[in-house]
Parts: C-alpha cells; sequence; structure tokens
C-alpha cells in the first residue's frame, strides 16, 4: 500500500476448519463447485461492489475458506456483511431448487484442475469424472457440510476502518 493516508479498506475473512486437510479428492471437487457456483450466483453483487470500487476473491486453503476485499471503507463494511450472508444461504437456495449451477461452473472446475500443476493425472481424472456426474444437491451438501464443520474465523482489517466494525464483523 502507499504510504499516504486514503480511504480505502480491506478485509480477510479466513473461515478456519480442518476439514480440508482430509478432503478426499472428490470431497475438495464438490467444495470447490460449491465455491464456484457461489460466485456465478452472486454476479449482481459483484457488479454492485466493482462499480463502488470494491472487490473480493475467495479461495479453499489448508486451513479452510479465505475471503479478501478491497473497497472504500465507507461501504466495504456492508458489502462484506451482505457477501457473508449470501455465501451462507447459498446451499439452501441449492437444495430448494431456486437456484441451479450453471453449466459453465462444472466446465470451469474441469478446466482448473486440468491446467493446475500442483494436482497428479489420477486426481485430474478424479476431478472430472466427480464433476461431470454431480447433481446440485450434492454440491449443496458438501457446502452445508463445510459450513457445519467451521470451528471459527479469523478476520485482518487494514487501512481507514474504524476497530468497531472490524469488530462488529
Amino acid at each position: 500500500r502507499p504510504p499516504e493516508p486514503s480511504i480505502e479498506g480491506a478485509f480477510v475473512v479466513q473461515l478456519l476448519s480442518s476439514i480440508p486437510n482430509t478432503f478426499t479428492t472428490g470431497q475438495l471437487t464438490l467444495a470447490n463447485l460449491w465455491l464456484l457456483s457461489f460466485d456465478d450466483e452472486i454476479l449482481d453483487l459483484a457488479e454492485l461492489g466493482a462499480t463502488a470500487g470494491i472487490a473480493y476473491e475467495t479461495s479453499m486453503n489448508t486451513a479452510g475458506l479465505r475471503m479478501s476485499f478491497r473497497g472504500p471503507s465507507q461501504t466495504l463494511p456492508s458489502y462484506v456483511r451482505r457477501f457473508c450472508r449470501r455465501l451462507v444461504r447459498h446451499h439452501e437456495r441449492l437444495l430448494d431448487g431456486s437456484a441451479k449451477i450453471s453449466e459453465s461452473v462444472y466446465r470451469r472446475a474441469i478446466s482448473d484442475a486440468n491446467r493446475s500443476p500442483k494436482i497428479s493425472r489420477l486426481q485430474k481424472q478424479q476431478v472430472v469424472e466427480t464433476a461431470s456426474n454431480v447433481s446440485d444437491k450434492e454440491v449443496a451438501k458438501q457446502g452445508f457440510f463445510f459450513l457445519r464443520c467451521t470451528n471459527g474465523g479469523c478476520l485482518i482489517s487494514q487501512g481507514d476502518i474504524v476497530p468497531s466494525e472490524s469488530l462488529k464483523l
């Protein structure tokens, strides 16, 4: 960050879970599909955030789910709260049928796996097989399982963020 003062802030939310370390390739594929389908579902929220100068990134790591946000400090906390509320409800919408996973999400998961140098050829085949033969409900159940197994969280804030906003979030 530049040394001069700015009205920008940043949040990193880490949902802590021991589950990703124990995931099989199939479970990891389902969790990744859940996260990619969420990304696809919140396109409206992402576009609103982009016009307001807010950017986000989500990823699974060995500690759980990491979400990073950057933008103007006046609007960032409410955006992060809205984002997190929708994340928690995403599996419900998949289970009740009010949301569907688009074919592009499945193709993206397969493409990401095939391009990754970190996974073996056998794991890539398992990802392709899982992503090709899975239902929306199975993906939703894995997302719900992941959220249920989350045993804590950590929030890091930086920039022009009022400490009470960080604590409230």
